[in-house]
């Protein structure tokens, strides 16, 4: 009776193994492409599974359209606005994030390559052709081809907007417009570190930065009390302006960026009133004050200089970071996962960092299938 009871058991073990793998490859599908897979695709994925090979099951679910066209381009509208919504039309940021991934870019050049893209208008009906002062070449593009991520090709993005000090997504439209338009640009300092290595300056406020940096029209004195701007504002103006200065050729105007090499933007130094005896903007030059103290921690590297000039320098910079390896790891985990890291998952996010950064060279596919078997392959 034992011995029925037994293999009975070891006869039911390779169905239940099938149906889990199965799952396994319907979920994967279902995040990678945003829809379930067809009977034929969720037999191949499977396949792929039971023999041990779950890295062919994601390239298949990779290979879908719609994780470049829908999956991927939702996921980045965000970071490009302030509002933080995925509504709102393409644009050349997401555009050229997801040609990026397509193409198995380095993605660390988000912050740093003169890259850019954009699609061939001319075989496109009614899409205009690529314009730096206007949107209507993404908007149509995405209205008029579904399958517009397949449509897009790299381009030199200084050739294209006239910056010459072009910077990945720093310096695309999208991001001018959001980030550039009006105020002092410190926006632009502030979301690159909310995208691209999620902290808000709240979370970096350190008061013992010398503040030799910070602009004139940060008050001294606010309320009439000094001790305000010692033990509040100087937390985050002596980091965020000595980087600031990073942007001082830059602006958004005429529904572009504005770059004006040698000149200093009048917004960099208004408002000098306030105090007069501040840092006064002449150049473009920065300064990295939060590589010492605790912020050290966000580690970055010792092959990246501390301190430069413009924007592919600190692009270059933030993207050799620690912290910006460590934010896509989150923000894949996140996106393919469907939760966030659990306290007991920090050796896992640790890894897939590493992994991410010293081992694929920056590679985000790979980050996703990575990803992938330690959430949905490697869970019970």
């Amino acid at each position: 009776m034992k011995y029925l009871v037994y293999l009975s058991i070891v006869l039911c073990l390779p169905a239940l193994a099938g149906q889990i793998e199965r799952q396994k490859a319907w979920t994967i599908h279902n995040r990678v492409a945003g829809v379930p897979p067809t009977p034929s695709m969720l037999n191949q994925m499977e396949a792929d599974l039971l023999r041990g090979d779950s890295d062919a099951a994601i390239t298949k679910a990779m290979a879908h359209p719609n994780f470049t066209s829908i999956v991927l381009k939702n996921w980045f509208k965000p970071w490009s606005n302030q509002a933080r919504s995925a509504g709102g039309q393409l644009n050349d940021f997401v555009a050229t994030a997801v040609g990026m991934i397509r193409d198995n870019t380095p993605f660390d050049q988000i912050l740093y390559g003169d890259i850019l893209y954009h699609a061939n208008a001319a075989a496109i009906a009614n899409v205009p052709p690529y314009a730096r002062d206007s949107n209507n070449h993404y908007r149509e593009l995405e209205v008029r081809d579904p399958n517009w991520a397949a449509r897009v090709m790299v381009d030199s993005q200084a050739a294209n907007n006239g910056v010459t000090d072009s910077a990945g997504a720093i310096t695309t439209r999208a991001f001018g417009e959001a980030y550039f338009s009006a105020g002092t640009n410190r926006r632009m300092t502030r979301y690159l570190f909310i995208n691209f290595l999620c902290r808000d300056f709240e979370q970096l406020h350190d008061v013992t930065i010398p503040d030799y940096r910070v602009r004139r029209d940060v008050e001294r004195n606010p309320g009439d009390d000094s001790r305000t701007y010692k033990n509040k504002c100087v937390g985050c103006h002596a980091g965020q302006d000595a980087l600031g200065g990073a942007w001082a050729f830059f602006n958004y105007n005429n529904n572009q960026v504005q770059y004006t090499p040698g000149t200093v933007q009048g917004k960099m130094n208004q408002n000098s009133q306030f105090f007069p005896d501040g840092f006064r903007t002449t150049d473009d030059s920065w300064i990295n004050t939060w590589a010492k103290g605790q912020n050290s921690s966000l580690g970055w590297s010792d092959s990246e200089p501390k301190d430069g000039n413009g924007a592919r320098q600190i692009g270059r910079m933030l993207a050799k970071s620690k912290a910006f390896g460590e934010c896509m790891v989150d923000r894949s985990w996140e996106l393919l996962c469907m939760r966030k890291f659990k306290a007991a998952e920090k050796d896992i996010k640790e890894d897939l960092a590493q992994y991410f950064m010293n081992d694929t060279n920056y590679n985000m596919r790979m980050l996703f299938a990575a990803t992938l078997n330690k959430c949905v392959i490697d869970e019970n």
